[in-house]
């Protein structure tokens, strides 16, 4: 088996670890295995969008979701150099702009655009 669950990882009266509480404690550095997942979480997160900007040649790209704005010190601190390490794709990778969407229901307001240009 793994290692027992820390005490002070449990938040509730559940006895459920959640995603929430794993990146607080990631945060906060109380936990190193939980350091680790969060900081393989952002690596792999970076992997991905880099992946997709190479495949979309995209000039930028836009990272949202509940998770985003809640990990951004691990976002600001590690997620940009893992990004750009591509091999030879790295120089083009650098000069691609990473925007983070802060707003909790993007797609709301965006319903909201479409519906006032529509009725306007």
């Amino acid at each position: 088996g793994g290692r027992p669950i820390p005490s002070e990882l449990i938040t509730d009266d559940s006895g459920i670890v959640t995603a929430n509480d794993i990146s607080q404690a990631a945060l906060n550095g109380t936990d190193d295995t939980c350091v680790k997942a969060l900081m393989h979480f952002v690596q792999v997160y970076a992997d991905e969008a880099a992946n997709l900007a190479l495949k979309c040649n995209a000039e930028a790209i836009y990272l949202g979701g509940g998770i985003t704005t809640k990990i951004l010190p691990a976002l600001y601190q590690h997620f940009h150099s893992t990004f750009i390490q591509k091999g030879r794709y790295d120089k083009w990778l650098s000069g691609v702009s990473v925007w983070i969407i802060a707003a909790t229901e993007p797609g709301l307001m965006g319903v909201q655009v479409v519906a006032d240009r529509l009725t306007h």
